[in-house]
């Protein structure tokens, strides 16, 4: 999917790393019922059909697409198979980190840029500083 929107070659990703991330992220998706790396690849392939089929992409940088490709696989990496309200209520280290804040949205793009600042997983390294 990476390859045919064009990502691999526009920001010089090496498709080693590329394939250490995926399974990276794969890893680091617990086995809870529904979010899951099979509901995360449902979205990464439900967005990159849509990229590839309608005119969206008109009107979309790159970087966006690029983006939205990360993005969606991992949207709710490590998640605990619960809500942000029983995080919330029973005081859980996420909650209290975040100060109650989206606890969950802010956990997954935690772990999302952890993974991503690791150097055999940095996909983004053939950015440019403005990217």
């Amino acid at each position: 999917m990476f390859s045919r929107l064009g990502l691999i070659s526009r920001f010089s990703i090496d498709e080693a790393v590329l394939r250490n991330f995926i399974d990276d992220v794969q890893i680091n998706y617990k086995r809870v019922p529904y979010h899951n790396f099979t509901h995360a690849f449902n979205i990464c392939h439900m967005c990159y059909y849509i990229l590839r089929t309608t005119k969206v992409r008109d009107y979309l940088e790159d970087i966006d697409v690029l983006a939205i490709m990360i993005g969606s696989l991992g949207h709710d990496i490590d998640h605990p198979g619960v809500n942000n309200l029983y995080l919330q209520k029973t005081r859980h280290v996420f909650s209290t980190t975040v100060n109650d804040s989206s606890i969950l949205e802010n956990y997954h793009l935690y772990m999302l840029f952890k993974l991503l600042t690791t150097q055999k997983n940095n996909i983004l390294a053939g950015l440019t500083s403005a990217e």
